[in-house]
């Protein structure tokens, strides 16, 4: 067995001398990744002309997927390790390309002893071309060529994979960058509640389901009691980290399929996914406990904080969704003018505490 380091080296001296920068780029590639919309089938679009374009029996695509490891999103091609399988980066080729940022050529999978390369020998697969999915500054993975025959003059299908992997890596980027962007756009800043913006793209998903499957949901409003007396004795320093204390308290008390918006100041929405009116008032009291339960601790200051709650179920009467939240928002301010600390529902035409 050769250490992988020797094949590191010579991989690199294989470039030099065959760097080849008059590559043509089927048309048929940029038409595919033209037409992907989605990252399962961006990395689909390279698996399938990667392949092609380098002239192997197999392409696959490895991203990071942790600490430490990689795994399989996508390939193309003859029989081979499967999608999904994870390699560590310690004791796998795939993953040393990763964790060095290197190209490599194995002409002979035979001579390395890591995990992948004896299965992709057991499946007689002789050589291989591995190229870092890498930008200036990130790494994302590797992109795998192997070859069933021997490959006896690497330079050109290295110069095409590693084409293929920056161009793969820009791509990755700016997926990651907009599905960033999307996320802060549908967030609120300071709580990490979803905004109204998300509010508003669900409702019409929520309610075509109610109108058309007639699939229950439910809209709790709530509101913070006396929290400009917060701002105004403590600064809004303090006043903020109220907000994101409730929301924190809240976030770990409600179902995953539930949706916690901030809808104004101190005022916040719960969109209850599935739910009818005589399970959300459950729901609600278990919330209300949630806040009531202990004093909010910041810094050497214990605040006793208390939440007033209104909810509205859809109903055959409602107009739209936002007559649900109309409904809930009315309760809301029954609960404040009566006491605060409660909960009000709105019940048919009618206004009664839970």
């Amino acid at each position: 067995m050769i250490p992988l380091c020797e094949f590191f080296a010579a991989t690199q001296g294989a470039m030099a001398r065959g760097a080849d920068r008059e590559i043509s780029v089927p048309i048929g590639f940029l038409d595919d990744l033209y037409r992907a919309t989605t990252l399962d089938e961006v990395l689909g679009v390279y698996s399938v002309w990667g392949r092609q374009i380098t002239r192997a029996d197999r392409c696959s695509v490895a991203l990071r997927d942790g600490p430490g490891q990689l795994m399989i999103h996508a390939l193309n091609g003859a029989f081979g390790i499967a999608k999904g399988t994870v390699h560590r980066t310690e004791n796998t080729v795939v993953g040393q390309v990763y964790a060095r940022r290197e190209m490599l050529f194995l002409p002979d999978v035979a001579r390395v002893d890591q995990i992948d390369a004896r299965r992709v020998q057991a499946l007689g697969y002789a050589a291989a071309v591995f190229a870092p999915i890498i930008t200036s500054d990130r790494c994302f993975g590797a992109l795998c060529v192997t070859y069933k025959n021997p490959l006896d003059n690497p330079g050109k299908p290295l110069a095409l994979l590693q084409a293929m992997a920056r161009c793969l890596a820009t791509q990755l980027l700016v997926i990651e960058q907009m599905k960033s962007l999307r996320l802060m756009a549908r967030t609120d800043a300071l709580t990490g509640a979803k905004n109204r913006h998300f509010l508003s793209e669900q409702s019409d998903h929520v309610w075509q389901a109610w109108r058309q499957d007639d699939v229950a949901f439910s809209f709790l409003s709530l509101d913070i009691d006396h929290f400009k007396a917060i701002n105004d004795s403590h600064g809004h320093d303090v006043g903020d980290a109220v907000l994101r204390m409730l929301v924190d308290r809240l976030q770990g008390n409600v179902r995953g399929q539930d949706t916690l918006i901030r809808t104004g100041g101190e005022e916040f929405g719960l969109l209850m996914a599935r739910v009818g009116l005589d399970d959300a008032i459950p729901m609600a009291s278990r919330l209300r406990e949630t806040v009531v339960s202990q004093p909010f601790a910041i810094c050497d200051l214990r605040l006793p904080i208390t939440v007033s709650f209104g909810i509205a179920a859809a109903s055959q009467a409602d107009q739209t969704f936002e007559d649900v939240v109309k409904r809930s928002d009315v309760a809301l301010y029954r609960a404040k003018e009566t006491g605060r600390d409660r909960i009000i529902v709105a019940r048919d035409d009618q206004l009664l505490p839970a």
